[in-house]
């Protein structure tokens, strides 16, 4: 029998969920209350959680937001957010709390079920809490993503690949120059070119893209980094989320002669130098699942790690429209 109650809270007055984020491993600038409001925002997703409570203290938590189409609560992964998990309180995360997990992770999908008529979550890929989400009829996607060791620059450039050694060399003698502290409008046009050279438009419009990360970087939660010709013209750059001591690549961006310089190549470089400089120890490419992007970052070397996407619509109507609404969003954007 459970000794905790699960309820859904919003997050704007939520103080104690700070303390929860806090004590997580990875991904916590996702599920932070700042990032919420940012999402909020720029984009109108409401923030919540499935709060389980015990005594009045915080055990664990699921936090996802809310899109409202009329009488309809739609529960839609946040952009470029790769994690929205199921956070767990330290006790709770411990090897012989399995079954707790369990209970936990069972109570959070119940709560969200019931407040939405469809939802969309990222689920840690703990096997018991996998299995939960598994046998309550939850479609379960695996996704990869790419984590690289910073703490030792010498160490991290060793893992790279031979031709992307050759790539940098190359883009060496260009004599690019690195700017640690870039424009949103030179981010944006330059994302927006990289998806026009693909026939494709960008996921989230323009407007709303700088916007975006105008909205973060004022938030302290990441940085632009810009690589430019020695004429001052920007050919690259990247958004970076910071969250301790762990760098997420959000956004990036790159115009055509940045391809025979390999200038992307090299940013990437000077970002995990810098980020050695600075005392970070993780960089995670955050997704590494498109054909030829995917190659171009597991040049770099490191660590795959596997993340889950959980979808539950209760509505069949529901389930329909979805998939009219995604049909056309591809059909607009110019995807297969």
């Amino acid at each position: 029998m459970n000794t905790f109650a699960t309820e859904i809270v919003p997050l704007h007055d939520f103080g104690a969920w700070d303390t929860l984020v806090d004590a997580q491993a990875h991904g916590r600038v996702f599920v932070s209350r700042r990032w919420a409001t940012v999402l909020e925002d720029v984009f109108g997703l409401q923030p919540y959680s499935a709060a389980c409570l015990e005594g009045g203290e915080l055990i664990g938590g699921l936090f996802f937001t809310v899109r409202k189409r009329g009488l309809f609560r739609f529960c839609t992964p946040p952009p470029l957010s790769l994690y929205n998990s199921l956070l767990l309180a330290p006790a709770t995360a411990e090897p012989d709390a399995k079954e707790r997990r369990k209970s936990i992770a069972k109570s959070c999908l119940l709560a969200v079920e019931r407040f939405c008529h469809s939802v969309s979550v990222v689920v840690d890929p703990l096997p018991e809490t996998f299995d939960v989400f598994r046998t309550h009829s939850w479609r379960m996607n695996i996704f990869d993503t790419l984590l690289i060791d910073v703490s030792d620059y010498e160490r991290t450039r060793a893992r790279y690949s031979r031709s992307l050694q050759q790539r940098i060399r190359r883009a060496e003698k260009h004599r690019l120059v690195f700017m640690p502290d870039g424009d949103p409008d030179v981010l944006l046009s330059l994302c927006c070119r990289s998806y026009e050279r693909h026939g494709i438009a960008p996921p989230i419009p323009a407007s709303r893209l700088v916007r975006w990360v105008r909205a973060l970087r004022e938030a302290g939660l990441g940085r632009i980094y810009t690589a430019t010709l020695s004429s001052g013209d920007p050919i690259a750059a990247r958004f970076i989320a910071k969250d301790g001591t762990i760098l997420y690549d959000c956004i990036a961006g790159a115009d055509i002669p940045a391809h025979d310089v390999s200038a992307s190549h090299w940013l990437v470089d000077a970002i995990l130098r810098r980020a050695a400089e600075e005392g970070f120890t993780t960089f995670d490419f955050l997704g590494v699942n498109t054909p030829g992007i995917a190659d171009f970052k597991r040049a770099f070397g490191g660590e795959i790690k596997s993340y889950h996407h959980a979808t539950r619509v209760r509505s069949p109507l529901v389930r329909a429209f979805l998939a009219v609404k995604n049909a056309t969003v591809k059909r607009i954007r110019g995807m297969p």
